[in-house]
């Protein structure tokens, strides 16, 4: 085979390599990612609720008012169980 063939086949793969090669790169950053919501940041408006005994204790976050209900044919507020949480 001749010096000057062998060069040009060879400078001809190395193009064709060099061109797959740049091409898939350029691939890659062309795909968005995924974007996760936002994760709620306050409390303001929120309720947390736990219960015993047939009651419920009810907090309000946004203020720090705790107030508890009883079941007598439905769920009664109960005057005894009001109180402020705070720091």
């Amino acid at each position: 085979m001749n010096t000057k063939t062998f060069n040009h086949f060879r400078n001809t793969f190395a193009f064709i390599g060099f061109f797959i090669i740049a091409c898939s790169v350029g691939t890659v950053e062309d795909e968005t990612p995924e974007v996760e919501p936002p994760v709620v940041q306050n409390n303001i408006g929120k309720y947390q609720v736990t219960s015993y005994d047939n009651r419920l204790v009810v907090l309000n976050t946004e203020n720090g008012k705790l107030k508890t209900y009883a079941q007598d044919n439905g769920w009664v507020a109960v005057s005894w169980g009001d109180f402020t949480v705070s720091n």
